[in-house]
């Protein structure tokens, strides 16, 4: 299948025509993602991250969020706090689609130094 492929289509046996259309399209492989921290300050107890990995043609994405040891099946932004995640010393992303998924490498969570000098700061 070449993308010049892509249209509606029907299917015929025996001479006869089936009920039913198709319409194929065409899926690009995901592209390793990255995970890109965003909207983050150094005192802030809240962040965002993103899962990019330049989808073009690759639609339809699910974006699955690995923080600590559990996968989850979020959006591609995802808001990360303190309270919800800073004891969690890594961030990975999966992008998936119907033909092929991809994960990122992990990067340290940016509120994970903030909570664990928190913690010292109390006792």
């Amino acid at each position: 299948m070449t993308k010049n492929d892509v249209g509606e289509y029907s299917v015929e046996i025996n001479n006869k025509l089936q009920s039913g259309r198709y319409d194929m399209k065409w899926i690009r492989k995901v592209n390793k993602p990255e995970v890109n921290v965003r909207a983050c300050w150094r005192i802030s107890d809240k962040c965002t991250v993103t899962c990019d990995g330049g989808t073009e043609e690759a639609e339809p994405i699910a974006y699955h969020w690995r923080i600590g040891t559990e996968w989850k099946n979020l959006a591609k932004d995802v808001k990360i706090t303190l309270v919800d995640h800073g004891g969690e010393k890594d961030i990975t992303c999966r992008m998936k689609n119907p033909v092929g998924e991809a994960e990122s490498e992990p990067v340290n969570n940016p509120l994970y130094w903030l909570h664990w000098s928190k913690i010292v700061l109390i006792v």
